[in-house]
């Protein structure tokens, strides 16, 4: 199950570099209006291939007990960061990306219904060709809590050619 799912992951990497190359988005301009990197990382939980959703992994925390558990959970170094949960939540996003093009948070919309959270990724490319290996990447961004209140989805916008809109892993029903 494990080496099907890692083949999968592996073959959308591949397909989607082959279908984009490395693009950069069409959004340089876009504003990023609620939603801040706290952190990225090269790191994924351990378990990210049983969890993972079309090579994502997202979840959400309301609160800095959450926020130390997945923080934690996503392998992350150096203490947590301090959050102002009166008005953030934090998200947690883990992917794939290509070694040589690394993927940057650019920033986050939500769509018309307020129920998905639209993330804009892009990577360093420049029109250079990237290679196809899959090194890990944890993105953690603060989110207006009010404003993201009822999402409870994540659409990655153009990630390896295609949008994958995964649902956030309850992390403490599974733990």
């Amino acid at each position: 199950m494990r080496l099907k799912l890692l083949a999968l992951i592996i073959s959308l990497l591949f397909m989607g570099s082959v279908l984009t190359g490395c693009a950069g988005s069409d959004h340089d301009q876009a504003p990023n209006v609620f939603a801040e990197p706290i952190k990225t990382e090269k790191t994924l939980p351990d378990d990210f291939y049983e969890l993972a959703e079309r090579g994502v992994l997202v979840s959400k925390a309301t609160n800095q007990a959450e926020f130390n558990e997945q923080w934690e959970y996503f392998r992350l170094g150096e203490a947590p960061a301090k959050v102002d949960w009166d008005n953030k939540a934090a998200i947690f996003l883990g992917i794939f990306e290509s070694g040589s093009c690394p993927y940057e948070f650019k920033y986050a919309e939500l769509n018309a219904g307020k129920t998905d959270l639209i993330i804009h990724l892009e990577d360093d490319s420049h029109g250079r060709a990237c290679t196809d290996d899959a090194t890990p990447r944890t993105i953690v961004l603060a989110v207006d809590k009010d404003e993201t209140a009822n999402v409870n989805h994540v659409e990655i916008s153009n990630f390896y050619g295609i949008s994958p809109r995964v649902e956030f892993y309850d992390y403490d029903a599974n733990y």
